[in-house]
Formats: C-alpha cells, sequence, structure tokens
C-alpha cells in the first residue's frame, strides 16, 4: 500500500492583498528610523488615513508589530511605542555592538565607488540636518548610513536580527539630541568608517561601527540614568568589546 505523503493534504494559499505587508514595512521603517518616539500614541484611523488604505491593513500592521514587541497594544484600538529601560537598552546595544560589527567588517569585499559615493552623500546630508537642528532628518540619514554598510555584507540572517533591534531601539534614538549635535561624535565616527572604505580596511570599519554603537549607548544611557530608572532596570555596561 502507497503511504500518503506528508503534504497530501495542504492546500495552496493565497496572498490577497499586499497592502497588510506595505503597511508594516513603512511603521517598521518609521520606527527604525526614530520617526516614531518613546511613549508615542498610535492609533489605527489616522494612521489608515495617513497611509491611504483601509481600517484593517493598518491593524494588522501594527497588530504584527506588537506581536514582535516592537509595539504595545492599549485600549480602543490604539499602540504606543515602548520606552525602554536601561536593562532592555543595555541587551540591544550588547548584540548590535556585536553583529553590528560582524556585517562591518564584512561589507567591505562588496562595497563599490559607487556605494562609497552613496555613504559620502547621505554622511553630507546627515550633516546639512544637524546643521538646522533637524534632528528628525539626521535619524534617517543615519540609518540609511548604516544599513546601506550592512545590506553590503550579504549576510541576510545577521542582517535582518539587526533590523529587528533597530526597530526596537530607534524611537529611543530621538534622546540622543541634541547631545549628539553639540558634540558631533556620531558624525566622526561616521567620516571614520568612510576613511576605512575608501581604504578597503574592513578592521577599520568595523572599529568606527563598534566605536559609533558604543557612543550611542554612553549618550543614550546617561539620558536614561537621568531619568531614574526603577532599581531593577538599573543595570547598566559601559563597554561592549567581547574581547
Amino acid at each position: 500500500m502507497k503511504s500518503k505523503s506528508l503534504l497530501s493534504d495542504i492546500s495552496a494559499v493565497t496572498r490577497a492583498t499586499t497592502l497588510t505587508e506595505q503597511c508594516y514595512l513603512q511603521i517598521q521603517q518609521k520606527l527604525l528610523s526614530g520617526g516614531f518616539a518613546p511613549g508615542q500614541k498610535i492609533t489605527i484611523r489616522p494612521l489608515a488615513a495617513a497611509l491611504a488604505v483601509s481600517f484593517t491593513p493598518a491593524r494588522e500592521a501594527l497588530s504584527r508589530l506588537a506581536s514582535e514587541g516592537a509595539l504595545l497594544a492599549g485600549l480602543n484600538r490604539s499602540y504606543y511605542v515602548p520606552i525602554l529601560g536601561i536593562k532592555q537598552t543595555s541587551e540591544i546595544y550588547r548584540l548590535r555592538f556585536i553583529l553590528e560589527g560582524l556585517l562591518a567588517e564584512a561589507a567591505i569585499a562588496h562595497a563599490s565607488t559607487a556605494d562609497l559615493a552613496y555613504l559620502e552623500k547621505v554622511q553630507g546630508e546627515l550633516v546639512a540636518a544637524m546643521d538646522r537642528a533637524d534632528y528628525r532628518g539626521v535619524l534617517e540619514h543615519n540609518s540609511t548610513f548604516h544599513f546601506r554598510i550592512y545590506r553590503l555584507a550579504d549576510m541576510p540572517v545577521t542582517f535582518r536580527i539587526v533590523e529587528v533591534l533597530w526597530v526596537q531601539i530607534g524611537p529611543s534614538l530621538n534622546m540622543l539630541y541634541p547631545e549628539f549635535d553639540r558634540t558631533r561624535t556620531g558624525v566622526r565616527n561616521h567620516d571614520a568608517a568612510l576613511r576605512a572604505m575608501r581604504n578597503r580596511d574592513p578592521r577599520a570599519l568595523r572599529r568606527a561601527i563598534e566605536a559609533d554603537v558604543q557612543a550611542g549607548f554612553d549618550s543614550l544611557s546617561a539620558v536614561l540614568d537621568g531619568m531614574r530608572a526603577p532599581p531593577q532596570d538599573a543595570t547598566r555596561a559601559s563597554q561592549y568589546s567581547p574581547n
């Protein structure tokens, strides 16, 4: 007797619409690039109107992000951007330090002259936004700069993990300003990354990205400490080097 295939009773699925996915990707990108602030309330109907879609795809996109921990579900069909404490922030930055360093080091082998020119253009736009105190613009250009490098690494599993981490920490990056404008630490780290790419030096690029991640954590943790986080969430690590 011929055995029945384990897959014989599975039917093909159909995708009724891609609107939910499009909404999800737009909201995800806005979180990642600091377009939402910690604690910000997001209600479905205004979001759907902004996205020019019906209620359902907007709701489904928000629900998916909530299931991934990027948003918190509230009452009356509303969602909130989480306010991260120092413990969560520290864990995210520990992972960022390790994984983004790996991606940066691997990126050099795939970087072209066009990639470098694009990154230099983004850096110029970032500095211009900082000069006019457009910190939302700075955050957007910052995420574009980093993820252009990380995509070059051709490490899709690691890239996806880093993307998830940025979706969670992106809103909190608003807290870096205006302090990061005053010190311009991030600008210097990006300049170091560009020099490393010109010199095709993978270790120097890794160090520049690690320094950028570390500087972000140091500044952000100082802000969070100043907000007097609860004692159970007060763990702080100041150095993430795996050595």
